[in-house]
């Protein structure tokens, strides 16, 4: 695989291609794909957990932690361009 089979899929990837493309294109695509469900995966099993330790918190961990959540925002809501 060259790296114009890369680039080809990475530029076609925001739009459909009816095109021809050789095997390379759509090993990277494939690829794309794989890495794409796994990062689905890993998202909800790690959401699963989260829910999951949120439920098990005391009540003060449970305020400690809305606060930290309440601070972060505060900051990226600070620094964020208008």
């Amino acid at each position: 695989m060259s790296l114009m089979a890369l680039q080809a899929a990475v530029q076609t990837l925001g739009g459909i291609g009816f095109k021809t493309h050789g095997v390379g294109y759509y090993m990277v695509l494939t690829g794309f794909g794989i890495l794409a469900a796994i990062l689905v995966g890993a998202l909800t099993i790690g959401f699963v957990r989260f829910v999951k330790r949120v439920g098990d918190m005391s009540p003060g961990q449970f305020i400690i932690f809305m606060a930290t959540i309440a601070l972060g925002l505060i900051i990226v809501g600070t620094l964020m361009p208008a």
